[in-house]
């Protein structure tokens, strides 16, 4: 269709920026948590009409979904992508930590550990999204647990699926470590400690082979 004769989209104003807002509303809830600003004070805060929120959102349950969408794509996807791709698990440990304590543009800690949370009610499309999220990074953790396992690499005993689950727990324990801005040598303490439970040593390995 020319662009002379393409209708924009019902009810929604031409100045209304989509992805502007759903960048900057994800900045904010990231940043204070979720459920510390009104729907006014938000409103106010990312320089939009109540009125427009609702017509290209459907209120803030919407919102806080595309959020958390983005948030998907912007942060979790990343970071599993690192640490599902094919390179020892002690490679990639390192990796994790260094990703953990590096000074960062984005605010501190974990968005979607700060949704799950936080003490404010969720609404149907924020929870799905939650779900989701929390499904998709337990998955991906599993699986770069099951590659550890297939080379070898995890302590004996260690189960990939119950790993990668302790491993989703683990992540939301140290991003809050990080959001409460803890010293980042704690935190990179913390982290090799807490996989030195699942990983095989090289001790471990000479004992086995007595």
């Amino acid at each position: 269709m020319p662009a002379s004769t393409k209708k924009a989209s019902r009810g929604r104003p031409k100045t209304f920026d989509r992805d502007r807002v759903v960048a900057a509303a994800m900045e904010l809830w990231w940043e204070r948590g979720p459920g510390q600003l009104s729907i006014n004070e938000l409103c106010t805060t990312l320089g939009i009409a109540k009125p427009g929120l609702y017509r290209e959102f459907g209120g803030e349950d919407g919102l806080m979904a595309a959020v958390l969408s983005r948030y998907r794509t912007t942060r979790i996807d990343p970071l599993l992508d690192q640490l599902t791709r094919e390179r020892p698990l002690a490679e990639a440990v390192h990796a994790l930590t260094t990703w953990l304590t590096a000074p960062s543009d984005f605010p501190a800690g974990c968005l979607l550990a700060k949704t799950r949370m936080s003490l404010q009610p969720m609404g149907a499309e924020a929870k799905l999204q939650v779900d989701a999220l929390r499904d998709g990074q337990v998955a991906g953790l599993t699986q770069w647990m099951e590659r550890a396992a297939e080379r070898g690499e995890l302590a004996a005993g260690v189960d990939p699926q119950l790993a990668g689950r302790y491993l989703d727990t683990l992540l939301t324990a140290l991003l809050t470590l990080v959001a409460n801005a803890e010293p980042a040598k704690l935190v990179a303490a913390q982290t090799r400690l807490a996989f030195a439970g699942i990983m095989k040593t090289p001790e471990r390995s000479n004992k086995c082979g007595q």
